[in-house]
């Protein structure tokens, strides 16, 4: 346990290694301490800085969303696009020419045709 010392009255022997009264124990715990303590300081700076980062960027994007919104003109845009091309679509699959019509045809005269 501890030694007995006559510098420390009686009383206090128990709570020495409590209070790191030795020196050897306090400068390691000290040394230790300080080590995590810069670490957790530069890690919070390091977060502080990211979050900071981000709470700007949402910032800047939610004003030049409400500042310039395109969702009217780009859906009305998306619309006309989609519209085409299922016109497109429609006028190839129909032409007697194309893939689909020469593929069912062959089907059904295979099947019906025997």
């Amino acid at each position: 346990m501890t030694k007995h010392n006559k510098d420390i009255p009686d009383d206090l022997i128990g709570f020495k290694d409590l209070i790191g009264e030795e020196e050897g124990q306090k400068t390691k715990k000290t040394k230790r301490n300080n080590e995590q303590s810069h670490l957790i300081a530069s890690f919070l700076e390091r977060e502080s800085a990211r979050l900071s980062k981000a709470i700007n960027l949402c910032e800047d994007k939610v004003f030049s969303i409400k500042a310039y919104s395109q969702e009217k003109s780009l859906l009305d845009e998306q619309e006309g696009h989609n519209k085409k091309l299922k016109e497109e679509l429609v006028k190839e699959l129909t032409s007697s020419q194309s893939s689909l019509t020469k593929n069912l045809n062959e089907m059904l005269s295979v099947h019906f045709n025997s």
